[in-house]
């Protein structure tokens, strides 16, 4: 019987991201298992941290003696360690900072030992043809469609099924088309997230649907696992440990041998390359474009608002920013000047044109260089374009709805202007308008034209059916606006695959942001495996931007540097460059 235990605190502190021996006492023989939470002494603190492994001998001649066994059943395997151990190597943080991310807050429960019926095999939809294959990229049009061929996807699995979903509804949502799934996410009440946890772990739960927090919950015989709503930033953790869902489920299927899917009308390029594909066109969806001349806010935008506010329905318009912005366009041509080493759009500061990639400055010039037109330095933010349709004499309510600023209750029908959290707000709309896609096409960022694509997707997820919806873009023959016009999700992929691999960009590369303003010393660490491309503003503070051919040859480099640099936020496999 092991003697010994190592464990990882359950600390997000760098300096102590490394094993720990410790003696597992009489009392406790037997009891302790990889997996168990311990209470542990470390310079004379009472600390929290997980079993790792189990030692016969210890590595240090003198150890110390656990001081408590907090959770009397272990609540990771260890192909749940390991995954962990694998995520805390990619992500650049400690391991122990994984595995609290992922505990369900309450070690020990009395939750009764109910079972749950294995998810019946449902019809088939009639846009899925039968497919084995192990890696299926799913391409649903409306998100009712993406929950019933998850549904038939669960109930013809042999095995036990994982479902991660980028918010909490959905997770909801898509656990209503399941018979006995059980949801686990981390909005539930910690007795809650228990139950649930103890119910995957003891193999009682056929299929568990959750948010990220679901990602290490222990399943046994796990055959399946999918990710629903790929497109959604959400799947991204913006603090540490900045995991990304998708890649650490990608992960976990691998490590299982299960089938591995992905659902999204417009899923990351990187997880629908070398996948197998089934989708459908939402044949009540016929998006409009036009062109605008000048401000978004056009007779064509006004008339599609009114179609909707005369049915008695609300009206949704996306604006691609809040408040005010942006950068210099010709009013007449919509030229917009560019850096001349990469191409990024360049933003005013401070009187002078701004490279935000790589720090390059020029003057504003007094006119167009494209056609002699006139300048504009002002660009359109929501709340803008929330005053213009104010003026424009609607009859109804102007409503204004960013993240962090949703109105608690209002007026319906109403004019809805925001950016991607009115479409969350809204649920459902009778006309849907995007009054400038050109804001996310020209962003610096390699995923602009991918981002674009999936938020137009994201939008037309909330029209009622017969809405209608107008994209107003002075790129209309762009490969993302004609892919959404055309419902064609290869026509996107065909294009913007050929750039990615031009530029090294996933999945042909790794990208890694450092939040730092010791460029230098990022530099030399990585030097030989990677580049750092430049640097840039990251909300208002100093980053850098890093490639490279193989992630797995930078990481020993970026840990080096994040000991030397503890005060560093890096972030691997960004959802957004700036």
């Amino acid at each position: 019987m092991p003697a010994f235990c190592r464990v990882a605190l359950d600390s997000p502190v760098g300096a102590l991201d490394r094993p720990f021996d410790y003696e597992i006492p009489e009392r406790m023989l037997g009891r302790v298992d990889v997996g168990s939470v311990v209470r542990v002494v470390v310079h004379g603190r009472g600390m929290r941290a997980f079993v790792t492994d189990l030692l016969d001998e210890a590595a240090v001649a003198k150890t110390r003696p656990l001081r408590a066994l907090v959770s009397p059943t272990p609540l990771f395997t260890t192909a749940e360690i390991e995954l962990a151990r694998w995520t805390a190597r990619r992500y650049v943080v400690p391991l122990g900072l994984v595995l609290h991310e992922a505990v369900p807050g309450r070690f020990s429960t009395t939750a009764d030992d109910a079972s749950f019926s294995k998810p019946h095999r449902t019809e088939r939809p009639t846009w899925m043809k039968p497919s084995r294959e192990t890696r299926l990229c799913l391409l649903p049009p409306t998100p009712e469609a993406e929950a019933e061929a998850i549904a038939h996807l669960v109930g013809e699995t042999s095995g036990r099924s994982l479902v991660i979903c980028p918010r909490t509804e959905t997770a909801e949502f898509i656990a209503k088309h399941i018979d006995g799934a059980v949801v686990a996410h981390g909005e539930d009440r910690p007795a809650e997230r228990a139950e649930a946890w103890a119910a995957a772990r003891d193999g009682r739960a056929w299929c568990v649907v959750g948010a990220r927090a679901a990602l290490l919950v222990p399943i046994p015989d796990l055959a399946l696992v999918v990710v629903a709503g790929a497109h959604d930033r959400s799947l991204k953790s913006e603090r540490a440990p900045r995991l990304y869902a998708t890649v650490v489920a990608a992960e976990r299927a691998r490590r299982a041998d299960a089938r591995f899917v992905v659902s999204s009308p417009a899923p990351p390029v990187e997880f629908a390359h070398g996948a197998a594909w089934l989708g459908a066109k939402r044949n009540d969806l016929r998006p409009e474009t036009v062109r605008p001349r000048k401000g978004p806010v056009t007779d064509r935008l006004l008339d599609v608002v009114r179609s909707a506010i005369e049915r008695g329905e609300d009206a949704l318009v996306f604006a691609g920013r809040r408040g005010e912005a942006m950068r210099i366009r010709c009013r007449d041509c919509g030229w917009t000047p560019v850096c001349a080493k990469d191409g990024t759009p360049l933003q005013t500061r401070a009187g002078a044109l701004v490279c935000r990639r790589c720090g390059a400055k020029r003057p504003i010039p007094d006119d167009c260089t494209s056609c002699g037109g006139e300048l504009s330095e002002r660009g359109w933010g929501h709340e803008r374009i929330a005053r213009e349709l104010d003026r424009a004499g609607l009859d109804a309510p102007v409503v204004r709805v960013v993240a962090g600023e949703v109105p608690a209750s209002r007026a319906r029908p109403a004019v809805v202007v925001g950016t991607l959290a009115a479409a969350h707000a809204i649920g459902r709309a009778g006309a849907v308008v995007v009054a400038d896609l050109d804001q996310l096409l020209m962003r610096p960022d390699f995923r602009a034209s991918e981002h674009a694509l999936q938020t137009l997707y994201e939008l037309a997820g909330v029209l009622e059916p017969g809405g209608r919806f107008l994209v107003q873009t002075r790129e209309p023959e762009h490969h993302a606006v004609q892919a959404f016009v055309r419902q064609s999700y290869r026509f996107f992929f065909d294009r913007e695959v050929v750039v990615r691999e031009e530029m090294s960009y996933p999945p042909f590369g790794a990208v890694v942001r450092v939040e730092t303003d010791a460029v230098d010393d990022l530099q030399n660490a990585l030097r030989g495996v990677a580049d750092v491309i430049g640097s840039l503003e990251r909300r208002g503070k100093p980053a850098a931007l890093v490639r490279g051919p193989d992630l797995d040859a930078m990481l020993d480099g970026l840990r080096a540097f994040s000991r030397q640099q503890p005060r560093a936020k890096i972030d691997v496999d960004p959802v957004d460059v700036v």
